[in-house]
Formats: C-alpha cells, structure tokens, sequence
C-alpha cells in the first residue's frame, strides 16, 4: 500500500512542455494529450506497418500525444482504454497519419529482415534521430523518388547487409547508441513483437534488446549495458526469453523489473492527468475458529495484464459478490495513472488490489537472496 500511496504523489508532479522525467519517479510522464487524438486501427495491419505506425506515434507523441494505435483483437475492446480515459478521438488510415505528420520525422531507419534483431537496434535509432521504422516491403511506398508523390521519406540508416549475426547488431546498439540513449530504461523486446511498448521505447529514447542471460555468450553482450545503469534507478521493461534466468540474473545489478511487452499507447496513457484516489480498506471481520480460503487472481503484476485480460476479468458481472484479491502492478502509478485509478475508483468492498508477486517485487527478493 505504501508504494501505491508514494507512486500517487509522484503521479501528480508538475509537467513542463514534452516527456518530463524527474528523479523521483520511476518513468516519465507526458504532455496532456491533444484535444482529439488522431487513432489508427492495426487490426488487419501487418507486422511491418505495425512498427511503421507505432514509431511515428512516439516520435509525435513525444511533443505532446495526438496519436493511437488501437486493435479490434484487444482483449478489453479496440476503444475501451480511450472511452475510460475520456479521450476524444477520430479514426485516421495509417498511411494517411504517416502523410500528415510526415515533417516530424526526419527520415527512415530501415531494417534487415535476415537479422530480426537490427528492430531493436531501430527502435534506439528512430528514438534518438526520430526516424521511422521501415522493413524493407514498404520501401517502394514511402520513398517514391520517381514522383515524389505523396510520400518523400529519405533513407537516413539502412542497416540492410550489415550485420552476421545479433551481437554485432548489439554491439552496434551499445558503442554507436547506448551512449545517447536513457540509462533509465532498458527493454527486452521479441524481434518477431511488432508495435506495443516500442512506441514507448522510442518516445523514451530507450535501447532495446532481446537476449537470454542464461546464455552465457547473450549474457556477455547484456552485462556492459547494465553496468551503465544505477541499482534501482533504472527499470528493465518489457521481458525476458526466459523469466528464470532473466530474474534472477538482474537482480545482482539491482535492477526492478517491469513485465510490459504488450502494453499499448503508454506515450498516450501517461499523459492523462488522473489523480489516484485508493478508497478506505473495509474493517476486516472477527475472525472465529475455522478455516479461511483467500482468493487471489495473479498475473496482475504485469501491466500489460491489467491493460487487457484483468480489464475483460473485471467486467464479469459476478464480480464484487465474494472478496477477490486481484494482484496489480504499483509502477501503474507511473506508466497509466488512469489504469490504475480506474481498478480502485470502480471496485466494489469485497476487490482488493494487491501488488504482485513479481515484476519490481521479485527483484527485490532475488536480490536480497544473493
């Protein structure tokens, strides 16, 4: 409850104009979002535009959210998130929103389809230079040098042909850009994970990368960028190939952990004002001689599940009518203030939000372990 309470403090800091991100929270807040947020539908979008889509809603996010990437196979519901934070918003083509914001960006970074982790090493390069994610398929849309209509977006990285294997694409990512990037973050991202938290990783200027500490040739390549980070100063977000070894070997650099991979719009998200109100805890019952069964759903410690499966969970019409614990993740404070007070401000006396048992929790432990 206590770190609940201090998350809620931080989450009503003054905002100065784009990302701030002052020392006393964990992430960053965002400018309040534009007055209509222009939303693109991914629902039948490829991988590719997907990446396509998403980096140009952080690069424009960023300055301040007008953008929404949102999908009809949404667990929750393509619009709920927006309805529940009082968004206004217009449906915009994705191609469209790539045409109207097209002097935000500076160009794009086009990736190696035959080296899927060079995505990664994109999504540091479009944060840092405010490129767009470009596989090499869309190429001949967006760059029609011929007419020069209606898109005129230069190649500005091309990382095609550049790389044998994933540690040189790493070792490319950490002497050329870790330096520049926030050593705030660091994220673990699937190369075949399209969208999602990438927009958040851009927006951040945050590095990305997808190796598994339980092998020691991906731990090698790991360990020099924690070694740049401070001991609980700084989050590793998204997740691990393996949880295991991942866990529990960054828990010796006292580095929390940050289960969000699949959460979406989060520039949007953690922009939206929303004060934090935790109602009063119910006076706890008399207890008699006999035996107690608790019931507690998990999951709940990673945000992305309280974004999707835990939102479709809370809306079983029998909930409310037995106490439930439901485990939620307290760094929500920071990432969705919104989220997070849309679980307290509609739970009934008998839910009771719990931190969970891992994520920033489990490193903790691990560390105190070792």
């Amino acid at each position: 409850m206590l770190v609940l309470f201090l998350g809620c403090a931080a989450a009503g800091c003054l905002r100065g104009a784009g990302l701030d991100w002052p020392t006393n929270r964990f992430l960053p807040t965002f400018s309040p979002p534009a007055a209509t947020i222009d939303c693109i539908d991914v629902s039948s979008a490829t991988g590719s535009e997907a990446d396509l889509f998403a980096s140009l809603e952080r690069i424009v996010n960023r300055a301040q959210p007008r953008i929404a990437c949102v999908s009809g196979s949404a667990e929750e519901g393509e619009f709920t998130w927006l309805n529940l934070h009082n968004l206004t918003y217009a449906l915009i083509n994705g191609y469209t929103a790539v045409l109207k914001y097209e002097s935000n960006v500076t160009g794009l970074v086009v990736t190696d389809t035959t080296q899927p982790d060079t995505l990664n090493l994109a999504t540091a390069i479009a944060g840092l230079n405010n490129e767009s994610i470009c596989d090499p398929s869309l190429l001949s849309r967006l760059t029609n040098a011929l007419t020069n209509a209606p898109y005129n977006l230069a190649i500005k990285d091309d990382l095609r042909g550049t790389f044998s294997n994933k540690y040189q694409v790493y070792q490319r990512l950490y002497t050329n850009y870790w330096p520049q990037c926030t050593h705030r973050i660091i994220a673990g991202m699937e190369t075949n994970g399209h969208g999602h938290l990438r927009e958040y990783l851009v927006a951040a200027k945050a590095a990305a990368i997808w190796l598994d500490p339980g092998v020691p040739s991906d731990a090698a390549a790991l360990a020099p960028f924690l070694s740049g980070m401070a001991p609980v100063g700084g989050a590793y977000m998204g997740w691990w190939p393996d949880e295991s070894a991942g866990l529990s070997w960054i828990a010796t650099y006292g580095i929390p952990v940050v289960a969000s991979d699949w959460f979406d719009n989060a520039s949007l998200f953690g922009g939206v004002t929303t004060p934090v109100t935790i109602p009063p805890i119910p006076p706890a019952p008399l207890l008699q001689n006999k035996v107690y069964v608790s019931i507690t759903l998990s999951d709940g410690d990673n945000v992305q599940y309280m974004q999707h499966h835990m939102k479709q969970n809370w809306g079983n019409a029998a909930r409310g009518r037995f106490p439930i614990g439901w485990t939620a993740q307290p760094i929500a404070a920071d990432l969705d203030p919104g989220m997070l007070n849309y679980y307290w401000s509609t739970a009934t006396t008998n839910d009771c939000l719990v931190a969970g048992p891992s994520g920033l929790v489990i490193t903790h432990i691990f560390w105190c372990l070792f």
